[in-house]
Parts: structure tokens; sequence; C-alpha cells
């Protein structure tokens, strides 16, 4: 049995959280009311829907450029 509801997974709110301030200030009040553990899941999450997607664009990039060179 959990003590808490089980958090909403954004795949998006990465990009969300860097581009809307409105964004940012409803997760803040959010993230207030949530135990760390969740909180530190949604930011985990967030990361990765940023980072997921760079590196993917870093990898076909490199592969684009090595074999035109």
């Amino acid at each position: 049995m959990l003590l808490t509801a089980k958090p909403q997974i954004n795949l998006f709110a990465g990009w969300q959280y860097l581009f809307s301030k409105r964004y940012r200030r409803e997760v803040g009040d959010e993230w207030r009311t949530l135990p760390g553990w969740a909180v530190a899941i949604q930011v985990a999450v967030g990361v990765c829907s940023v980072l997921f997607p760079l590196i993917i664009i870093g990898l076909l990039a490199f592969v684009f450029i090595t074999r035109h060179l």
C-alpha cells in the first residue's frame, strides 16, 4: 500500500519546465505537497526527457558527419 497517490509522469516535462514559466510555477506548487521521493522521480524523468533526444540527435549527427568526411 502506497502512502500517497501515484505521481503523474509527463514525458515532456523537462522541455515544458525549461520553456514555460507558468508550468514551472505550477510544478513548484505541486512539489511542495509531494514527498521527496516523488519529486526525485519527476525530476529524473524530466532530465531524461531532455537528455535522451539530445543524445539521439548527437549520435545521428556524429554518424552523419563521419560518413560525409
